[in-house]
């Protein structure tokens, strides 16, 4: 099974727990409505998935929420940021900033806003706070402070090949 189908059963079962622990209700039991953009929303809250390696994260909360996560790689970090951040995220990059930081942050924003801009340079994370953790392989953000569940987990990546 390639990885990302792994990432997608992880996240899914995943996401059951959290439904069961939060909501009380299995995910097959979660109503779930399509937005015209092809966006799957949840009728008892707010649902927020992301992936990256072998790592998955989930977000549930009773407002929009917004997670992500990225395991750090060596990639060309300003060619990148000078196509997506903004000048005021260019600034804290160029000031010392993680670039995973404020990548994640920008893409869990984006996740949470309710009209999705269609360009992350219409996306500014530099007076926002985020909830954050990152050790030397991953860096992972969510917008909600308050969300009811949070978890990033790493992904057995041979206890799902099946």
């Amino acid at each position: 099974m390639q990885l990302h189908q792994r990432q997608k059963q992880y996240a899914k079962r995943l996401l059951d727990f959290a439904t069961q622990k939060v909501w009380g209700k299995s995910l097959k039991d979660v109503c779930f409505e399509t937005l015209p953009d092809g966006k799957p929303v949840c009728r008892c809250g707010y649902i927020s998935l992301s992936h990256s390696a072998n790592c998955v994260a989930v977000a549930l909360s009773d407002k929009p929420v917004g997670v992500d996560v990225q395991i750090c790689t060596n990639v060309q970090t300003l060619k990148i940021a000078e196509k997506i951040f903004t000048k005021n995220e260019l600034r804290q990059l160029q000031s010392g900033e993680n670039f995973f930081a404020i990548w994640c942050r920008k893409e869990a924003l984006w996740k949470s806003m309710v009209n999705q801009p269609t360009s992350f340079l219409q996306v500014d994370t530099s007076c926002r706070q985020f909830t954050e953790m990152q050790d030397e392989n991953f860096f992972f953000a969510v917008t909600d402070k308050n969300a009811v569940f949070v978890t990033v987990e790493a992904l057995p990546l041979t206890a799902y090949a099946q």
